[in-house]
């Protein structure tokens, strides 16, 4: 259930950076930095639940178990760092401010949202993919997703070095961070879902 929210916190938040042309208001920065705090928490009772079932289907796998509820917690931690530095730009501004272009004060935000967030999603995700690849908790063939899927965030840390300009796919804050935030929110959904077929009384 914690997956499910995920994502549909994730597909609240998405559409809110694309309402205005321009520097947005004040609210929208702030609406959308409240969702995705909510998300980031949703995030984490996902990470924490994967890792609980690891450990009650395959004890043995101890330390991948570990490894994923631990890098959970630190792409969570980071990305609540980089929301709050965003929000923090427009609090007791008075003009449109769009938190999203260097310059804005929350240059910190998008080398977060950037290469730090690609590199802890990937290998969060790398993870997520070893569990279920050697539990069998899921279908593999999820597990394999995952590892594409992380395969896909690391081809975009060189983002950090293709410029800041927002309308270009590749670069630091392109608009490449919804379709593979999209993407990764889409993987949870499923793998949510396939989880809790695992878990209903009529499939076991």
């Amino acid at each position: 259930m914690a997956g499910i929210a995920t994502f549909a916190l994730i597909m609240a938040t998405v559409p809110l950076y694309f309402v205005y042309s321009g520097p947005p208001p004040a609210w929208n920065v702030l609406a959308r930095s409240l969702i995705a705090m909510f998300s980031m928490v949703a995030l984490l009772g996902f990470a924490v639940g994967l890792q609980v079932l690891t450990r009650r289907v395959r004890p043995e796998e101890e330390p991948l178990a570990t490894l994923l509820g631990a890098l959970g917690v630190v792409l969570v931690a980071v990305d609540l760092v980089a929301t709050a530095l965003e929000a923090g730009t427009v609090l007791g501004r008075t003009e449109p401010l769009d938190p999203t272009l260097v310059g804005s004060g929350a240059g910190g935000a998008l080398v977060i949202y950037g290469p730090v967030g690609r590199i802890l999603t990937a290998a969060f995700l790398a993870a997520c993919g070893g569990v279920i690849v050697r539990t069998r908790l899921l279908p593999t063939g999820l597990g394999w997703a995952a590892f594409a899927l992380g395969a896909l965030q690391l081809a975009f840390v060189a983002t950090y070095f293709s410029g800041t300009d927002p309308e270009h796919f590749f670069s630091l804050n392109g608009w490449h961070l919804p379709v593979i935030g999209g993407l990764f929110g889409l993987w949870i959904l499923v793998t949510s879902v396939a989880l809790l077929r695992r878990q209903s009384p009529s499939t076991r």
